[in-house]
């Protein structure tokens, strides 16, 4: 009896949230009732499997993409030579591994370094590209099915779009750090800081600089990645939220690192392998997580279509007499 009532209060919670017909009209309490919708969403989504399924498949295609994709941009910042400012970002991505991190960042680095795209030839350079097409290929399909896209890009747009973010994106990165070292080394900045309050804003924006560039970075693959238009202010608003996540999936996953040196001992020399592969696909989890948040915020009517329909037993067996008679109808 108890978990019939659960079950009631339950559904009568689910279609509050979902259908209500009279939602709150004041703030804050619109704000908490539109927050909660996408919050049950998001849930509903993981529950499902779809985003899991999406996430795991990313991790595979991500261990066999890796070394050519970072093979193509840092080839890009050779030639200019200001590679070396984007290995930091690699380490940073893997820091929260640990030690094992630092040697995984390592150890793609020499490949990539071993790898001349140059002396490839063109066989190898023509799958060198297909690999790493195939990645944000599979990175497409993924937000195409959160945005509910039926279509994928033509395959010359595939190419011209991918492989000028591939190779164009690092650089406009370290432009970004660049320009922003030079901002606050310069005279001007420097005597700002000498003037309190100026000094102590000054500082905090130096250290909040990194955080904003990864929120600048998953907005840009929000916008551009999904075959459909997004709003820049939702794709933000789901940027914000993957770097808040990113950030704090980060101490935790370092913390869970730190204390499983048992295990460790146990998987032995798997055990690098595995926290690589956990760590990975928590961060393609964040990544469409935070494209769900803004498909939901531009799209609230969609958090409601995708409710399973329950049917009683009765019609249940109702509906399968039916499909019975309507097959042996034309005998």
């Amino acid at each position: 009896m108890a978990s019939f009532q659960f079950k009631d209060r339950l559904q009568s919670a689910e279609t509050w949230i979902l259908a209500n017909p009279n939602p709150p009209q004041h703030w804050p309490w619109t704000w908490l009732y539109k927050t909660g919708r996408t919050a049950y969403a998001l849930v509903r989504d993981v529950v499902s499997g779809n985003l899991t399924l999406h996430a795991m498949s990313l991790v595979y295609t991500t261990l066999l993409s890796i070394v050519p994709l970072l093979a193509l941009s840092f080839s890009v910042l050779k030639a200019l030579g200001v590679h070396q400012r984007m290995e930091p970002f690699l380490f940073q991505f893997f820091r929260p591994m640990g030690p094992q991190g630092v040697e995984i960042a390592e150890q793609i680095l020499g490949f990539v370094d071993n790898m001349k795209v140059g002396v490839l030839g063109s066989v190898g350079l023509a799958l060198l590209v297909y690999t790493v097409v195939s990645l944000v290929q599979k990175i497409e399909r993924s937000f195409n099915m959160i945005w509910r896209v039926p279509d994928m890009r033509s395959m010359a747009q595939r190419f011209s779009n991918y492989l000028s973010v591939i190779m164009v994106g690092p650089l406009l990165m370290v432009s970004a750090i660049g320009i922003s070292a030079t901002i606050f080394s310069s005279a001007f900045v420097q005597a700002l800081m000498e003037i309190e309050p100026l000094g102590s804003m000054i500082v905090f924006a130096t250290r909040f600089t990194p955080f904003m560039l990864v929120v600048g970075a998953f907005t840009f693959v929000y916008v551009f990645i999904p075959n459909t238009r997004v709003k820049l202010r939702y794709a933000f608003i789901g940027g914000l939220v993957a770097g808040i996540s990113w950030q704090a999936a980060g101490m935790l996953f370092a913390s869970f690192v730190a204390g499983s040196a048992k295990y460790a001992a146990i998987y032995s020399s798997f055990a690098i392998g595995i926290i690589l592969l956990i760590w990975v696909y928590l961060n393609w989890m964040i990544l469409l997580l935070g494209s769900s948040i803004a498909f939901y915020l531009q799209n609230p009517g969609s958090v409601a279509k995708r409710r399973q329909v329950r049917l009683s037993p009765e019609l249940l067996e109702k509906t399968g007499l039916a499909l019975m008679w309507l097959v042996a109808k034309p005998f």
